[in-house]
């Protein structure tokens, strides 16, 4: 980057460990781990299911960061990356919106990422300091160790007290 750019970077919004879409924002994305979730409580007593994943901005990078997103965008990713490696394919995900009823996102498949674009999110996923297990976040499909303890009907989570 020189330092002509610096400002626009700095400005971006793009830093720090969530990825933030504000109203306009567009950002080309690496998927670096596979889909998390959970059910979020909102203010007004309201629940709904949220999803999350590790992604790298490749066209503002900034390190491995924490994107959230509702089914509506789950189910849009999920369209656009349908028999494609997710950690291979750039996709853009773009906001338009401000609000809770006229925000809109955009997602689209932009082809196959660069074998610099792949290395670079592995360099920024190995330097990531955070998990998302950490904020209760749960693996859309389990590891098989805790599929089978659930499916067992043994507690699962940090202070289940299962060997593994």
């Amino acid at each position: 980057m020189s330092w002509g750019n610096l400002e626009s970077a700095a400005n971006s919004g793009n830093g720090g460990r969530y990825l933030k879409l504000k109203d306009g924002s567009r950002f080309e994305l690496l998927l670096i781990s596979d889909p998390f979730t959970k059910e979020v409580t909102w203010g007004d007593g309201r629940t709904s299911q949220r999803f999350a994943c590790v992604v790298y901005c490749t066209d503002s990078p900034a390190g491995a960061q924490q994107l959230e997103f509702g089914p509506g965008v789950a189910r849009k990713l999920s369209g656009e990356l349908k028999g494609q490696d997710p950690r291979k394919v750039k996709v853009m995900v773009k906001r338009t919106g401000s609000g809770k009823t006229d925000t809109e996102y955009t997602v689209a498949r932009l082809g196959s990422a660069s074998l610099d674009e792949i290395t670079a999110a592995k360099v920024a996923d190995a330097d990531r300091l955070w998990d998302l297990e950490e904020d209760g976040w749960c693996p859309l499909e389990p590891s098989a160790p805790v599929a089978a303890a659930r499916t067992q009907g043994l507690e699962t989570g940090p202070d289940a007290d299962i060997p593994f």
